[in-house]
């Protein structure tokens, strides 16, 4: 198994453009602490806060949890946006009907951060002060970060390249195929070299670019805690509570993968479903994966989402599964006008 990550780990530093170590150290560092802040726990102090709670406790405290993230998530959105195109349009500005809850701004995203421990901790890897300045270091360590995934090299390496996807906290940092079947990549690297760690990849059937409503990726749970065994640990309320998030980068396109779901089951669930086709059908897919799911996020599904179901190996039975259910949400940089 070592030989495995490490063949692997070799094959993704080749492919990644060269930039000073202690740059990327501390880039890497910030885009970590970044995340750490956006979910606002972590593992250990939800299992000691939650020790010993009511029902009613535990329900106000998943509640407050998600109320936080609804608050950085306006922040960890506006890092992770694309920069802006210099002569597009400007965008529209949304006003929202009286009767809906306003959208919080940026400003009160950093304020719910600077009164947070861990917001205080990723803001202290920071020389700015005000939102505004923070928000300009921490776009250009996250930009510097992510241009280390030269999709061009990767493409070149593998014409099956599909994207990149990056779980923060845990060994999930790797490239994702989309193949003609299930079973190539199972057992191969992302070089075709056969190997028992396999590769990440969509299932066929989907399109591969995360247009349909239901995408689906697998990973093999492998016992030295690479690929896909990460995906288990969602069987856990805290492990949720502190790792709501990921990033899927695409050659094209950024998105944010926010969990909402996550359970053990077999090949035969909804969830392997990828035509979802209309608003009720994504109502039941939705009502059933929460319904089986092991933690509480609060997340608000619609019918025009798109979904990333996220499946590996379980042991809790004869061919089970575990899968971890997110919507898409697509990174959109706010259009400028050019300068004159």
């Amino acid at each position: 198994m070592k030989r495995c990550f490490a063949l692997l780990l070799a094959l993704l530093l080749a492919a990644l453009p060269a930039l000073a170590d202690e740059q990327l150290d501390a880039d890497r560092q910030l885009v970590e602490a970044l995340f750490a802040a956006a979910a606002g726990t972590t593992a250990d102090a939800e299992k000691t806060a939650r020790a010993g709670m009511t029902d009613e406790e535990t329900a106000a405290r998943t509640q407050a949890l998600a109320d936080y993230r609804r608050l950085s998530e306006i922040w960890l959105t506006a890092v992770l946006a694309p920069d802006p195109e210099p002569d597009a349009t400007p965008a529209p500005t949304a006003t929202p009907a009286p009767e809906e809850t306003p959208v919080p701004t940026l400003d009160e995203a950093f304020e719910a951060l600077s009164e947070h421990e861990i917001g205080r901790a990723y803001l202290s890897l920071l020389s700015a002060q005000d939102a505004a300045g923070c928000l300009e270091e921490t776009r250009a360590a996250v930009n510097r970060w992510l241009d280390t995934i030269d999709a061009d090299a990767l493409s070149e390496m593998n014409a099956d390249y599909a994207c990149w996807l990056y779980a923060p906290d845990t060994p999930i940092d790797y490239p994702v195929v989309h193949g003609g079947d299930n079973d190539y990549y199972l057992h191969r690297l992302f070089n075709g070299e056969h190997n028992a760690c396999g590769t990440l990849f969509i299932d066929y059937r989907n399109l591969g670019d995360f247009q349909d409503p239901n995408t689906l990726l697998y990973g093999h749970h492998m016992r030295n805690g690479s690929m896909f065994k990460a995906i288990t640990y969602y069987a856990d309320q805290a492990y949720f509570d502190s790792h709501p998030f990921m990033l899927i980068v695409t050659p094209e396109k950024r998105y944010l993968l926010e969990l909402f779901a996550g359970y053990t089951t077999s090949k035969s669930d909804h969830c392997y479903d990828i035509a979802i086709s209309d608003e009720s059908d994504m109502a039941a897919f939705v009502e059933e994966a929460l319904g089986k799911s092991n933690f509480t996020a609060d997340v608000e599904i619609k019918g025009g989402d798109r979904l990333v179901t996220l499946s590996t190996c379980a042991y809790a039975f004869e061919n089970a599964r575990y899968i971890a259910i997110g919507r898409l949400n697509e990174l959109k940089a706010l259009a400028v006008p050019a300068e004159e």
